[in-house]
């Protein structure tokens, strides 16, 4: 996959942020709020929304520390390509048979 593409999970891992609000939480918390989304993966998707500026992290002992990073506005263009790609999906969801989305 190529890494400008948004993928299904990252959209998950989106949602569950935004969902948050601007609590502080760690990888295992979120991924506690994710259905269908395993512990690497959401652990990846941290990373790569850290880095790119979307999550502000706390590097603390015994696990680092995620929220939405102040300045992830909607006018941040990677946080205004995740909600198009929400979008998409949640209208995709909608068209698919419950037993066929996305690892159900």
């Amino acid at each position: 996959m190529e890494t400008n593409e948004i993928s299904w999970h990252e959209v998950q891992v989106w949602r569950a942020v935004v969902a948050m609000g601007d609590k502080w939480f760690s990888n295992t918390e979120l991924g506690e709020t994710i259905p269908n989304v395993n512990g690497r993966t959401v652990r990846i998707k941290t990373k790569k929304l850290a880095d790119l500026g979307v999550l502000d992290v706390a590097e603390v002992f015994p696990a680092h520390r995620f929220r939405r990073a102040k300045k992830a506005a909607r006018s941040m263009p990677y946080v205004r390509r995740l909600e198009d790609a929400t979008e998409v999906f949640r209208e995709y969801d909608a068209t698919q048979p419950e037993k066929k989305r996305h690892g159900k």
